[in-house]
């Protein structure tokens, strides 16, 4: 980012292994996609270091002596590009612009499987719009606990367990006449022999019913 002529970020620091499996995309990227790309950018300043036995990463140095690490362990060559154009165009110190605070692992049981929110999966969603042809292009699998969640949801397995015994809320039919005649005497006479049937039923499906018995 440029603010009144002068370029904000001043400094990229590679971190790489030349034997590191984690480092693989890294060594495409500077062997093959770095050089074109400086000759785009001047203005940016690259520092190469290389570390034997640490995952690869970049850091990246404002003028304001803000500092920002970014882990690249595993992405691909192409997104490590969409990275040092993200912090290219940011200005440092934006710190009170983040949202959310520090990154959010749930385990709870969901349909959409386990939040664990990274680069890697974001940037898979911003290439795949990116990309004009999508014919041929696979979307992301859905992994085995997702599956096995949605397995669950089906067979009426909840969050709390079995959804027949414990219901998710109050009874829709139970709730009803409630709702539509709140006072007994409002109540037709007609309307409370074809529901007496269905009170009783919702009353045994209820959590309460069923845990006093």
């Amino acid at each position: 980012m440029c603010s009144n002529g002068v370029y904000q970020l001043k400094n990229i620091l590679l971190r790489y292994s030349e034997t590191g499996h984690s480092s693989r995309n890294v060594r495409f990227f500077l062997r093959y996609l770095l050089p074109e790309y400086k000759e785009e950018n001047k203005h940016l300043n690259f520092e190469i270091h290389h570390e034997q036995y640490e995952e690869p990463k970049v850091i990246f140095e404002y003028i304001n002596n803000t500092k920002y690490e970014i882990s690249l362990k595993d992405i691909k060559s192409k997104h490590i590009v969409d990275i040092i154009n993200l912090y290219k165009d940011s200005a440092g110190n934006n710190d009170y612009l983040k949202h959310g605070g520090p990154k959010v692992y749930s385990n709870r049981r969901s349909i959409q499987g386990l939040w664990c929110p990274n680069i890697y999966s974001e940037l898979n969603a911003i290439s795949y719009l990116k990309k004009k042809k999508k014919n041929n292009i696979k979307l992301p699998k859905y992994t085995r606990e997702s599956l096995n969640l949605n397995h669950d949801v089906i067979k009426g397995y909840g969050r709390w367990g079995n959804e027949n015994l414990f219901p998710k809320g109050f009874d829709q039919r139970y709730l009803k006449n409630i709702f539509c005649f709140p006072f007994k005497d409002s109540l037709p006479k007609k309307m409370e022999q074809n529901n007496a049937v269905e009170s009783k039923e919702a009353e045994i499906n209820s959590f309460y019913k069923f845990y006093k018995n």
